[in-house]
């Protein structure tokens, strides 16, 4: 559920989760982010979602943006426009697993260090 300013109403959430993942060697596994639309209240949340204009929904994320066997981050800012509660559902989906394929991605998301 949606805890912070878009319970309540018009206003301005910032939402992060952490989450790991472990997709078997030799294959390719394609993944989206999916916003479950069960509402009708206007808002906009960065996926770039905008929930009145489309019906945008699945966000494809290209390989060696997550860590396909390691901890990932996700943060979602959440916009709610109107002066009612919204609390959109949003999980990361697997479209497809194909064995074979493009081999092993190296990711570049190095970890945050304090700078001196």
């Amino acid at each position: 559920a949606v805890r912070g300013p878009a319970e309540r109403g018009a206003g301005v959430g910032f939402f992060v989760t952490t989450f790991d993942l472990a997709f078997p060697a030799g294959t390719d596994v394609l993944v989206s982010f999916q916003f479950e639309e069960t509402n009708t209240q206007p808002y906009r949340a960065l996926l770039f979602r905008v929930a009145n204009v489309g019906p945008q929904t699945r966000f494809p994320v290209p390989q060696g943006i997550l860590d396909y066997n390691g901890k990932n981050t996700v943060a979602v800012a959440l916009w709610a426009l109107d002066n009612t509660a919204v609390s959109p559902s949003l999980e990361l989906a697997i479209d497809a697993v194909l064995d074979g394929g493009v081999g092993p991605i190296a990711t570049n998301n190095p970890v945050w260090e304090a700078r001196s």
